[in-house]
């Protein structure tokens, strides 16, 4: 068995470069990744590159300009004080301010105040406790436990959270280890309680890393959705075809192993379109591996 899948190591820049690094989850600021790592990342993956003039600019204030761009009617105002605060503690606590909280707030003259609650909210143990669970959520979609247990999963990711674990490199975790090593195993789940199931991990890698909804490229290109091919499904396919579950005969634990054969290739059953042997591609972009000449 080899400690770390070749499908699986290069599917590590899945998350790398799919996330960007844009997300630091425990203290919950808008930090921005290290421009020249991001940039050798994406632009070895054929992705497109930001403009130095559009890193000068902070995440949310483009994330404000691309909302405002795309607007098809007028944008909703500030809503009041007492909207904001419930809203608030029910976005990163999952639930509504206590009367005292409400009337602190209110009460409170400062400009900034706004802001100085959402800092406290994101620097407090229940915006850990309730974003480990919208991970959970998130990631596993309320599968039964298989491989690893439900608390040290939920364990593994309150502390990814609480170091302050860039979202990014939480996806590299999960989609890179084998579960040999028991502080790395909670990771593993992500892969082992999928049964390493190839069109189901490239389904939901498709979904939950790339946003986009890959699953019926599996058989053809998406019939509504022009620039979902089945080259981008079988691209990801190429990561983790060879990925499958091994159980160790000392200690009796499921692992993750990378068989030594197997090819991606796909046919449409609409058109008889097709390709042999698809090597590992991130969607609209270039293929991270080639295969060597002699």
């Amino acid at each position: 068995m080899m400690a770390m899948a070749f499908g699986r190591a290069l599917v590590c820049a899945l998350a790398a470069l799919g996330m960007a690094g844009l997300f630091a989850l425990g203290a919950g600021r808008a930090d921005e990744p290290k421009s020249a790592e991001v940039a050798s990342a994406g632009a070895q993956a054929g992705l497109p590159q930001a403009r130095a003039s559009d890193r000068a600019v902070s995440l949310h204030e483009r994330i404000d300009a691309l909302v405002e761009t795309a607007a098809v009617g007028p944008l909703a105002g500030l809503c009041s004080d007492a909207d904001f605060v419930r809203r608030v503690h029910l976005d990163l606590t999952g639930v509504i301010p206590t009367a005292e909280q409400v009337e602190a707030f209110l009460a409170d003259q400062r400009p900034d105040k706004r802001q100085v609650l959402i800092d406290q909210l994101l620097a407090s143990d229940d915006f850990l406790r309730h974003m480990t669970q919208t991970l959970d959520v998130w990631l596993m979609e309320r599968k039964p436990e298989k491989a690893v247990k439900q608390g040290e999963w939920e364990e593994y990711l309150l502390r990814s959270l609480a170091e302050d674990k860039p979202l990014d490199r939480l996806l590299q975790e999960m989609l890179a280890s084998d579960g040999s090593q028991p502080a790395e195993r909670p990771a593993a789940r992500f892969v082992l309680d999928r049964d390493a199931e190839p069109n189901l991990l490239t389904r939901d890698v498709g979904r939950l890393v790339f946003g986009m909804d890959l699953q019926c490229c599996q058989c053809h290109d998406h019939p509504l959705i022009d620039d979902y091919r089945q080259e981008d499904y079988y691209g990801l396919y190429a990561f983790v075809l060879r990925t499958s579950l091994f159980t160790d005969p000392k200690s009796k634990q499921v692992l993750l192993a990378e068989k030594a054969e197997g090819e991606a290739s796909f046919k449409s059953v609409f058109d008889g379109s097709g390709r042999e042997r698809v090597v590992p591609r991130l969607p609209k972009g270039a293929a991270v591996w080639e295969e060597p000449t002699f």
